[in-house]
């Protein structure tokens, strides 16, 4: 992933951050230790069990037993025991790190598990994302702040719905089968300096077909498609307003380019976003979650590539706003950190 960010800006907060590093070093260890234990518990556990049915039986079947113990059930209850201290130390990594980075930054919250992300639904109302259940969905790693006076959110969110089958060669009407994931990335929500008459829907173009599937028209309709002579971004996407003039307004060349440029950030793999009065939701799909970098057996090898993961997060948000402000980033990156560290 190519990011926003500057690489020195990055390289310095990465030195700065050694001991938030160094801690997450000693939590990656202990967690190691736990989920060892946890299948050592099992494993010695279906050996003992194995050992007392073999003396009481004396039996081949115990030998089955023994292999569908210690092969499939002693693994899986061990999985699920370890789920414990793997959560636990991605939160203890998470909360160490990302803390540190908006203290450096400045002004700026964190919040690992935030319980919900405030006007959410106004995703799918808006049609950024498609439709969702909050019960179902998840959402974490929320940061909010503010920019030249100008306040943003983002947060990390799965978001799912429920889905059904059609039951009727059992003889019913239908059954709940689990979920479907609608949405997994970064959400944005930034707010616009001026309010913007209208609605503005920036959407990835998926031909006619696509767009109508996706819920384009559904929450368009009736809103005509703005053109720009601008090729690149044509290709990638279209704009729904009410209005011409006033979306090409709003949309001018920087921020086509930024678009361009955070599509190609998360290599393409979906971008949609809207404007509604004092309110810009921007949707970004990618698969790769902050606390991914965070894995029990595996320490970290470059952590300014987790550094540069939040740096580039804030730094998009940095970059829309300047645009919405009618003045373009002075240089390749807006953030910077405090002079005293």
């Amino acid at each position: 992933m190519s990011g926003l960010a500057d690489d020195d800006l990055v390289g310095r907060l990465t030195a700065e951050l050694h001991p938030a590093f160094a801690e997450i070093e000693a939590a990656r260890q202990a967690a190691r230790a736990g989920v060892r234990r946890c299948y050592a518990l099992m494993w010695g556990g279906a050996l003992v069990l194995c050992a007392a049915a073999w003396l009481y039986y004396q039996a081949a079947e115990v030998l089955v037993l023994a292999v569908i113990l210690l092969a499939v059930i002693a693994p899986f209850l061990a999985s699920v025991l370890a789920a414990g201290p793997r959560q636990t130390y991605k939160d203890t990594a998470a909360n160490a790190l990302v803390p540190a980075i908006c203290d450096r930054l400045g002004g700026l919250s964190y919040a690992r598990s935030p319980g919900g992300f405030d006007g959410i639904a106004r995703f799918t109302d808006l049609g950024v994302v498609g439709g969702f259940q909050q019960k179902y969905s998840t959402v974490s790693d929320q940061i909010a702040g503010s920019h030249r006076h100008t306040g943003f959110r983002l947060a990390e969110a799965e978001l799912r719905r429920r889905t059904r089958i059609n039951n009727t060669f059992a003889g019913g009407p239908g059954r709940n089968t689990g979920t479907t994931a609608v949405f997994a990335g970064l959400l944005f929500v930034i707010d616009v300096p001026r309010e913007i008459a209208g609605r503005i829907l920036i959407a990835r173009d998926q031909g006619a077909v696509g767009n109508a599937l996706s819920g384009v028209f559904k929450q368009f309709g009736g809103r005509e498609r703005v053109r720009f002579d601008d090729p690149e971004f044509e290709q990638r996407f279209q704009v729904y307003a009410s209005g011409q003039e006033p979306a090409r307004a709003v949309l001018g060349e920087g921020l086509r380019r930024t678009f361009c440029a955070i599509d190609d950030m998360f290599r393409r793999r979906g971008l949609q976003a809207a404007f509604d009065g004092r309110d810009f939701l921007l949707a970004v799909k990618t698969p790769n979650r902050l606390a991914d970098a965070f894995a029990v057996f595996k320490p970290i090898e470059n952590p300014s590539k987790i550094v540069a993961k939040v740096v580039n997060r804030l730094t998009l948000a940095h970059r829309v706003i300047d645009h919405l402000h009618g003045e373009p980033p002075a240089a390749a990156h807006v953030l910077s950190a405090p002079a005293n560290g």
